[in-house]
C-alpha cells in the first residue's frame, strides 16, 4: 500500500469549492450557486432539483458525490457525520439526488446487517455509508470504503480528542484487508469561519501522527530485514562448521 507523502497533503483552499464568477458589483456569497471542479454550476440535477436546495455545503458534496460514483461505479463511501439532526438532513438529500445511502438504525441486529450488506456484499447498490463520527468514528473494518468523507471537523471537550476521532474515522478504512493502493480522504469546509481553522489545525495534527506511523513501520521492516540477514549468516555458519560427510567408495 502506497504511504503518504507531503505531495499528498493540499492547501486547504484546494479542497474547497471556488465560488461561482459573480456579476460586477454583487457579493460572492449572494450567490445561489458554486462551481464544481469542471466549471460547470451548481443549479439543477438530472431531475431538475435545485442542489443547493439543502444548503451550499451540501450541493457541492451531492455533486462530489455524483461526480465520484460516475468515474469509479465501484467505489464507495463512508460520510461521517457528527450531530444527529445534520444526519438526518444529510440523509434525506442523499435520497432526494439519487444517491443509494445506508444510515445505521434499529437493533443490534439490523445494524449489523446493514454493515454486513455494505461491507461484504458485491451486488450491493448502496454507494454511501452514514456514519456518526461521534459514536462510530471506531468499529469493525470497512474496508470496503475508497472514500472517507468529514462534513465537518470533529468537535471535541480537546483538540487531541477530536483529532484522535478523526483519526480513528479514517482508520476504519485504511485497515488490514483493504484492497485499494489508496483511500481518498475529502473534507468540506465553509472557508472562512472558525471551521476552517480547526479543520486547518487537525489536518496538522494528523499529518504528524502519519509521519510518526511511517517511521515506526520503517523501523519495523528495517528489524525485520536485520533479523532476517542475522538468520542467514547463522545457517551459513552452521553449515560451515558441521562435518564432512564422507564419500562412498566403490568396492573393489
Amino acid at each position: 500500500r502506497r504511504q503518504l507523502t507531503a505531495k499528498d497533503v493540499r492547501p486547504l483552499a484546494a479542497e474547497l469549492e471556488a465560488p461561482a464568477t459573480a456579476s460586477e458589483g454583487a457579493s460572492s456569497s449572494s450567490s445561489s450557486s458554486s462551481a464544481t471542479p469542471n466549471g460547470t454550476t451548481l443549479a439543477e440535477s438530472a431531475t431538475g432539483k435545485r442542489f443547493d436546495m439543502y444548503g451550499t455545503k451540501l450541493a457541492v458534496v451531492v455533486q462530489k458525490l455524483l461526480e465520484l460514483r460516475k468515474e469509479d461505479p465501484g467505489a464507495k463511501v463512508i460520510l461521517f457525520v457528527q450531530f444527529d439532526d445534520l444526519k438526518r438532513k444529510v440523509f434525506s438529500a442523499m435520497a432526494e439526488f439519487g444517491i443509494p445511502c445506508a444510515m445505521l438504525q434499529g437493533g443490534v441486529g439490523q445494524r449489523a446487517s446493514i454493515i454486513r450488506d455494505w461491507q461484504h456484499n458485491p451486488t450491493s447498490q448502496t454507494f454511501v455509508l452514514l456514519l456518526s463520527l461521534n459514536h462510530a468514528a471506531s468499529g469493525t473494518n470497512l474496508t470496503a470504503a475508497s472514500h472517507v468523507v468529514f462534513l465537518h471537523p470533529m468537535l471535541a471537550s480537546t483538540a487531541e480528542k477530536a483529532v484522535g476521532y478523526e483519526l480513528q474515522a479514517i482508520g476504519r478504512a485504511r485497515r488490514h484487508g483493504q484492497l485499494r493502493s489508496v483511500v481518498h480522504v475529502w473534507r468540506f469546509v465553509t472557508a472562512g469561519t472558525l471551521e476552517q481553522v480547526i479543520t486547518e489545525q487537525h489536518q496538522g495534527a494528523l499529518w504528524q501522527c502519519e509521519q510518526v506511523r511511517q517511521q515506526q513501520h520503517k523501523e519495523l521492516l528495517e528489524r525485520a530485514k536485520k533479523r532476517e540477514q542475522e538468520a542467514a549468516q547463522a545457517a551459513e555458519a552452521a553449515a560451515e562448521e558441521a562435518p564432512a560427510e564422507p564419500e562412498n567408495l566403490p568396492e573393489e
